[in-house]
């Protein structure tokens, strides 16, 4: 039965880990940025997908500023809520 009033964003948060390996490294030893976008595109969608109980797109965000290098056999934890749903034309 579907909650008239929605689910908040704590209802839809996902948290889950990643664990870089060596294939997703660069020559410097630390993670490709692509690695890394990818693994937050998928906590995106899940969040979504939770949030809505549909299938989702998602959208790129503006930017990304990774604070750590991450290293290979390092892990990184995901965690995410929904912060905002909207609907994006397309032509």
């Amino acid at each position: 039965m579907e909650n008239p009033k929605g689910k908040s964003p704590k209802e839809s948060a996902v948290e889950t880990r990643y664990l870089l390996m060596p294939h997703q490294a660069n020559p410097q030893g630390t993670a490709f940025g692509g690695a890394i976008v990818a693994w937050i595109d998928m906590v995106a969608a899940m969040v979504a997908q939770r949030h809505c109980g549909k299938e989702v797109v998602t959208a790129v965000p503006l930017r990304h500023h990774c604070r750590h290098h991450i290293n290979p056999g390092h892990n990184r934890s995901a965690e995410r809520c929904a912060l905002g749903i909207g609907l994006v034309g397309h032509k």
